[in-house]
């Protein structure tokens, strides 16, 4: 699952979206984690979703 949180790259340089993407929104919100010194988690059960949990601390 981590491979999620890595920026999209798109072989091919086109910007056919035709099977979607993550974007840069995960790999954002865990780089933005680390700056604060927290994480980010994801989980996920077939034909029930996924679960991303953003930790920080709190000092």
């Amino acid at each position: 699952m981590a491979v999620i949180f890595e920026a999209f790259k798109r072989a091919d340089g086109s910007t056919n979206r035709r099977y979607g993407d993550t974007g840069l929104g995960l790999s954002l919100s865990r780089d933005i984690a680390r700056l604060l010194d927290g994480a980010t988690y994801a989980t996920s059960k077939p034909e029930h979703g996924s679960t991303f949990t953003l930790y920080l601390p709190l000092a």
